[in-house]
């Protein structure tokens, strides 16, 4: 759960933003890189 947090905040305030909104272009990409970073972590 933590890190699900710390995740999410980093992707929302660092320039990593940037490389989401790419993410999120297509909604099934960025669920699919998000899933991958929950799990892996």
């Amino acid at each position: 759960m933590t890190l699900n947090v710390v995740l999410m905040c980093a992707f929302v305030v660092t320039p990593i933003a940037i490389a989401n909104r790419y993410l999120f272009v297509h909604p099934i990409v960025g669920i699919l890189v998000y899933g991958a970073a929950i799990t892996g972590g």
